[in-house]
């Protein structure tokens, strides 16, 4: 990854800009950006072969017990 895949989010956490990703309440979400700070991720899909985005899941995603679920 270069220097300009990551940057600092407001939480003067490392966020990869390469890898968008709203989900608050996962482990690897970057403070109170829209960014994953894994240098990269699985993607799993629900059957052998996806249709749509709602067929694909983050296969990286590990729930945060200490930020906010709503």
């Amino acid at each position: 990854m270069n220097e300009y895949d990551r940057s600092y989010t407001d939480d003067n956490e490392y966020g990869n800009t390469c890898i968008g990703c709203d989900v608050k309440n996962c482990a690897h979400h970057a403070g109170t950006s829209n960014y994953c700070m894994l240098e990269k991720i699985n993607v799993r899909g629900e059957t052998p072969v996806a249709d749509c985005p709602e067929c694909t899941q983050c296969g990286s995603f590990e729930k945060c017990t200490d930020r906010f679920d709503g």
